[in-house]
């Protein structure tokens, strides 16, 4: 049994286990995707792989939310809710960069859930941000250029043999790169 076989029978098993829990104790509803979360976090702990991280991550972000959403007045449940599942796409992403794999595409949707979080629970104040930010977001493009102007990016040197420039050099391994390429295992294993 390979190890996606394993991490997909537990993550059956624990969301058989949760569910059960649903029926047989009532009032624990809200309670259920953040355990869902724990335990998928607590897989992820024992195996290390991505196929527990990421619903880890989301669940536990979900749960919480769910769960801080039930206490919470009406009118922070909203932004409460977008901050915690922002924070389980975080969990992912910083979870896989200590201990793997990484998860990087991960703080995409964690910085935008949080930054919608913000911008809810100002209220009033979020729609003068998005105006401003509306009229003025050119300012960011320009920073952006400056800052790639000021700060270019540094690529590795390749070496270079003696006695030929870097452009014959290039040209050379251009030259051989097509012929490896089309070396298909027949043909190398009849040299």
């Amino acid at each position: 049994m390979d190890e996606r076989e394993r991490v997909s029978g537990a993550v059956l098993v624990l969301v058989g286990l949760v569910l059960l829990a649903g029926q047989l104790a009532p009032g624990i509803e809200r309670y259920l995707v953040l355990l869902a979360g724990l335990l998928l976090l607590a897989l992820y702990g024992v195996t290390g792989t991505a196929a527990a991280l990421v619903p880890a991550g989301v669940l536990t972000g979900v749960g919480a939310g769910i769960l801080l959403a039930s206490v919470v007045g009406p009118e922070a449940a909203g932004p409460l809710f977008l901050a915690c599942l922002g924070g389980g796409f975080a969990l992912v992403a910083f979870l896989g960069l200590a201990r793997g794999p990484r998860q990087h595409w991960a703080l995409v949707p964690a910085g935008v859930l949080l930054a919608a979080a913000v911008v809810t629970w100002s209220g009033g104040l979020g729609g003068q941000v998005l105006a401003l930010l509306a009229t003025w977001w050119p300012i960011g493009l320009v920073a952006l250029g400056a800052w790639q102007l000021a700060w270019p990016r540094r690529t590795a040197e390749v070496p270079v043999a003696a006695g030929s420039s870097p452009s014959e050099e290039a040209s050379s391994r251009r030259e051989e790169a097509p012929a490896a390429r089309d070396e298909t295992p027949a043909a190398r294993d009849e040299a």
